[in-house]
């Protein structure tokens, strides 16, 4: 398969991100490493604090077996019993079938990294691990997936809602409504040699009743377990007992960490920066199960914590969790400015791979890191990749697109096209009448507010649907000219459907279905081939 990349400086956002790739000076006072030239200073911290690698080893292995580890998988176990092995680790939701391409992406730049670094570094050890993120309770995000269908118009293929199950996605089955995609997913796959079996295969591994960690898992491991990809699942009784000093501290200390949160994010706020993270009022950083299997965020009161239960709140002593934690650790799951520094109190992990909203996530913990005495990783930025199939190429050929455009454009090519292209006399002619209609009614205006000040405010509502009326007149002429230009704009509707679906990058939402039943199972492989793994630009993938 002859796979191409080229790369492409877009305008990134946040902003955040954009200097943290470029400008890396800007954003240094936010991090503890700089992810070009600091590896060597991290991994000698990382490797002399680390103490949980014969636990880490063992719950690894048994893990992975369940979803059928591969031979590569369990060697790069067997190193975490090594005190020369490092870890590079990202993670994602569990989303349905894989969820969007940028899954994909994370994994194959964690295992690129890893093999870059063994290299670069011979004397230690770096094993790619994927940490699923499965201890929310974010039904909604994960339990579908899209696809472009033969039409090009953008598929959704999901489960049924749960609007009154509030329990981690952990604790979740896939329902038996997943036969119901089968026919739906044929039909919105295009035709082709590998499509019956692609499918056949992921009906094996999403069959009903499976638990969701399980069938992520098990679709990682059918994806990249040949690189010898590690998964995890946190939410593991045995991690959750590794995991009880973190916790611990979280109860104890809520207040001072809130406080490091708002502190750094007052900073980015000076610097021109947003904030990612936002806590409320007395939020600690941990959610608790309830007896019904909700996850609830707790927050301090003014006599112990409140159990915020969707349905029915309660309140709760210090002493009463206390002992919960020390009995049952694996009803606590961490917020979403915890779990890094759990996952990196868990593992040795030297980086993380992240996109763009993460590494901005980042920029507010590290001096939760520090304040837990936990040495944050590297930041490192995940591959991010458009594909340019080759319909699409010729496309952008005809009309003499140049792809910074495309990118700026973001879903507005056919705007701007019908802009450039319509009748200057049918635009000049509205901008005329705009600014005589301005013209006349603000006359009018003086007039009649010289008569009768009580008639102002009938001048301005006059106003208002004459120009409504000729924004109506104006929007019907400008379907008139796209209709004339239908062909035209057909074409670059398509074009934005498969760079840009629903307005957003094409990794955010087409899942790797769309193309693994075009290419064949060979198309991995072959990105995999030829992903660097240093670069920091924008990647056009062509095909």
């Amino acid at each position: 398969m002859d796979l191409a990349l080229q790369s492409l400086r877009i305008k990134e956002t946040p902003a955040l991100f954009s200097d943290y790739l470029y400008d890396f000076q800007k954003t240094s006072r936010f991090f503890r490493w700089n992810y070009r030239d600091d590896w060597e200073n991290c991994a000698e911290i990382r490797l002399r604090e680390y103490v949980h690698r014969d636990e880490m080893r063992k719950i690894l292995l048994a893990q992975n077996k369940v979803w059928h580890a591969t031979e590569s998988t369990i060697r790069n176990i067997g190193k975490f019993g090594e005190s020369n092995t490092l870890a590079i680790v990202t993670g994602q939701q569990a989303g349905l079938y894989g969820g969007p391409l940028y899954t994909t992406y994370k994994a194959l730049t964690a295992i690129k990294l890893a093999e870059s670094l063994s290299v670069r570094y011979p004397q230690w050890n770096f094993v790619p691990v994927f940490w699923m993120e499965v201890g929310d309770s974010d039904f909604a995000e994960v339990n579908h997936f899209h696809l472009l269908n033969p039409e090009n118009e953008l598929v959704r293929l999901g489960l049924d809602e749960q609007p009154r199950d509030f329990r981690s996605v952990y604790h979740r089955k896939i329902t038996a409504d997943i036969d119901g995609l089968q026919p739906r997913l044929t039909e919105s796959c295009m035709a082709s040699e590998f499509r019956d079996n692609i499918l056949s295969e992921l009906k094996n591994i999403y069959s009903p009743g499976k638990p969701f960690p399980d069938a992520f898992g098990e679709w990682l491991m059918h994806m990249f377990g040949d690189r010898g990809l590690v998964v995890v699942n946190p939410t593991d009784k045995r991690i959750a007992e590794l995991s009880r000093p973190i916790f611990l501290r979280a109860l104890n200390d809520w207040e001072v960490l809130g406080e490091k949160v708002d502190e750094v994010s007052d900073q980015l706020k000076e610097a021109g920066y947003h904030q990612q993270i936002t806590l409320q009022d007395r939020q600690t950083f941990l959610f608790i199960e309830s007896e019904d299997g909700g996850r609830c965020r707790i927050d301090a009161a003014a006599h112990g914590f409140h159990v915020r239960h969707p349905q029915q709140p309660y309140s709760i002593s210090k002493d009463e969790l206390q002992k919960i934690l020390d009995n049952e650790a694996w009803r606590f799951t961490p917020n979403v400015a915890l779990r890094p520094v759990l996952q990196d109190f868990l593992f040795p992990t030297l980086a993380y791979i992240a996109g763009p909203g993460e590494i901005s996530y980042a920029a507010q913990l590290k001096q939760v890191y520090d304040f837990l005495q936990v040495t944050e990783p590297v930041f490192f930025p995940r591959c991010r990749i458009t594909i340019v199939e080759r319909k699409i190429q010729k496309l952008i050929g005809k009309f003499g697109l140049d792809y910074s455009t495309i990118f700026e454009s973001r879903g507005n090519l056919m705007d701007d096209y019908i802009k450039a292209n319509e009748d200057n006399k049918v635009s000049e002619a509205f901008g005329m009448a705009e600014k005589r209609l301005d013209d006349l009614i603000g006359h009018l205006d003086e007039v009649v507010s010289a008569v009768d000040q009580i008639l102002k405010p009938a001048v301005t509502k006059t106003r208002e649907q004459f120009f409504n009326s000729l924004k109506k007149l104006n929007d019907r002429t400008e379907q008139a000219v796209k209709r004339n230009l239908e062909t035209e704009v057909s074409q670059l509707s398509k074009i934005s459907a498969n760079l840009f679906p629903a307005g957003d990058y094409q990794e955010r939402v087409i899942n790797h279905l769309h193309y693994l039943v075009k290419y064949g199972p060979e198309f991995v492989a072959a990105l995999y081939k030829i992903l660097p793994a240093w670069t920091i630009d924008h990647q056009l993938l062509f095909i």
